[in-house]
């Protein structure tokens, strides 16, 4: 007796382009019989499967267990007549609007990519560019949409006959891999000297790279997303130099371990932070420090957690091998300068701070600090979103007009409504250094660009003297968008609604201290009702006086001087003393209270 034969369509959507999806569902197809298709279309990977309801059974119980990074939201699922029995195949990706796309992050990577990169018989054993169908870079490379090579800085690197034949055998795993590369056709490591001459090339690179490493030295080494600071986390001389030569005397700075065993001898690492330093994001991860961390604390002064990293990328798994000790890894950038990301901008920008660069010939497009997390209640909260997470898309409840979002002063953020989500761009840092705010207006452009959106409103902070808002209005008059200013405290409130999905009237709790009020003045912690997209005021801090204004965000001291002189405290006391202040400073920050 013959099985009932049936077809469906599929409509999948998520992380399912760029993620090495349609070749899983191709394999899988395949080995059950089925026949259909696979193609990318507008931000969603469309699937007809036609055989067997035991096989048709089986392929949706697989679908629903794709490997990481890809990940299904939802699966629309539409009966459809049965064809004539035909094979399975992938098409070619639809040109379809690229509104209706979701993009990949960058991703660390994979098992089976770090045992080649080791494996002696292995073509591209050591390969500092080893990627596959489920690692490798994805955003800061696109050019525009949709994800094919042709659309990345890879179209500059043509496929070789071995790398063509792997791209199109449906049983290798770099089957339709967009960064496919081997040393035969693939990108190239340099190694420049201090003042920037190349001086070796390929493994003589690496290894002049590490040997500078093991003699103390300052290496900026180019990743992903942008260029690395490294230097011996175990050198308290070298680490010193570091900070002086970055202007940075007591900030943390993360360390790159070379395994999670090295990182645990640092810090408490439960299964929760084990997980999240070994996924495809790879982020910094804030750990709980040891009493016995043989680090000096010289790396995060005063503080009681470090941040911690592991390779996320081929290069960095053969430069940790190698060096078997935790480096320092900190943004390759001058102090307020934003991250290094291009080879000439490197060594002309970090003449002087770095001893010797590692460079690569693959070129970024878009710029991505690493992200940081930290475990809470066993739950990953992230601080920063950057490289492996960005951009990060979130559904809307419902279908919006396209609106940017351009961020506040410091750590900004740009954001764009496309459509039915909510598309958010990586870390920007803050904006007082010309070539940070460069950088953002490069963001503003590049992202609506990328999706075709032409944003109508530009959504900004309501304090008029933020470079991003001072630039809306400036560029308002003459190009054809109005400007939407919203308090600074609505719109933390708004991002985490937005961010926990909230549908019920609630309380949000804001403590934070740069929101400019409605009375012109600077007001701290607010307590907001919010019902149905309204929000009403309905408690407040006391007000106390901030000597130098804005100032005393970057300088917290301040504030606890306001509040020192709000409760009627000596400011030439024990107290107001124990902030730190010569007394000159002190002297100068009380008259500005007076």
């Amino acid at each position: 007796m013959h099985e009932r034969v049936r077809r469906l369509r599929l409509i999948c959507r998520g992380h399912v382009q760029g993620v090495g999806l349609r070749p899983y569902v191709y394999r899988r197809a395949t080995e059950l019989a089925l026949g259909g298709w696979v193609v990318n279309s507008a931000g969603e990977v469309r699937i007809e499967v036609q055989g067997s309801v035991s096989a048709m059974a089986a392929f949706l119980r697989d679908l629903r267990r794709i490997p990481p990074p890809a990940r299904i939201d939802v699966m629309i699922r539409q009966a459809r007549p049965l064809e004539a029995a035909a094979p399975f195949r992938i098409h070619s990706s639809a040109a379809d609007d690229p509104a209706g796309m979701v993009i990949a992050p960058d991703l660390a990577t994979c098992p089976a990519c770090r045992a080649e990169l080791f494996d002696p018989t292995a073509r591209r054993y050591r390969y500092p560019f080893t990627t596959c169908s489920q690692c490798g870079p994805r955003w800061s490379i696109l050019r525009r949409l949709p994800f094919d090579r042709d659309h990345t800085v890879m179209a500059g690197f043509p496929l070789c006959a071995q790398c063509r034949a792997e791209y199109e055998n449906p049983a290798d795993r770099r089957f339709h891999a967009q960064t496919l590369a081997c040393p035969a056709c693939g990108p190239a490591l340099t190694w420049h000297q201090s003042d920037g001459a190349i001086s070796a090339r390929g493994g003589d690179a690496l290894d002049l790279a590490v040997a500078a490493l093991r003699q103390g030295q300052i290496v900026a080494v180019k990743g992903i997303g942008g260029f690395h600071l490294l230097t011996d986390a175990r050198d308290e001389a070298a680490v010193a130099r570091l900070r002086v030569l970055k202007a940075r005397p007591t900030k943390p700075l993360a360390v790159l371990f070379p395994d999670l065993d090295q990182a645990g001898r640092s810090g408490h690492i439960g299964a929760t932070e084990a997980a999240i330093l070994t996924s495809a994001a790879a982020p910094i991860v804030l750990l709980a420090r040891r009493e016995d961390d043989p680090l000096g604390r010289a790396l995060a002064p005063g503080l009681d957690h470090l941040g911690a990293l592991l390779p996320y990328s081929p290069l960095h798994h053969l430069l940790m091998a190698a060096l078997g000790f935790p480096v320092v890894a900190t943004s390759a950038n001058r102090k307020g300068a934003p991250l290094c990301f291009e080879n000439g901008e490197a060594l002309r920008e970090l003449s002087g701070l770095a001893d010797g660069f590692l460079l690569h010939d693959r070129a970024i497009l878009r710029p991505v600090e690493d992200s940081v997390v930290q475990v809470f209640a066993h739950e990953a909260l992230r601080l920063r979103l950057g490289r492996g997470d960005v951009p990060v898309t979130l559904t809307l409840p419902r279908a919006a007009r396209p609106v940017l979002g351009v961020g506040g002063q410091w750590k900004n953020t740009v954001a764009l409504t496309v459509k039915d989500r909510l598309v958010i761009g990586g870390y920007r840092g803050d904006l007082d250094h010309p070539q940070a705010q460069a950088a953002w207006a490069q963001e503003c452009a590049t992202l609506p660009a990328l999706f075709g959106a032409l944003p109508r409103t530009w959504a900004c902070d309501a304090h008029p003297d933020y470079v991003p808002t001072r630039e809306a209005s400036r560029l308002a008059m003459g190009g054809g968008f109005g400007v939407s200013s919203v308090q600074h405290h609505h719109a933390h409130l708004a991002a985490a609604i937005v961010e926990g999905r909230c549908t019920e009237p609630l309380l949000g709790v804001v403590w934070d201290g740069t929101g400019l009020g409605s009375d012109g003045t600077i007001w701290g912690g607010e307590l907001l009702a919010w019902e149905a997209g309204q929000v009403r005021r309905i408690g407040a801090l006391l007000p106390f006086a901030l000597p130098g204004g804005d100032a005393a965000v970057r300088d917290p001291r301040r504030s606890a001087l306001g509040v020192l002189a709000a409760l009627g405290e000596p400011l030439d006391g024990p107290l107001a003393r124990s902030l730190g202040y010569d007394a000159q400073s002190l002297h100068v920050l009380t008259r500005m209270l007076e």
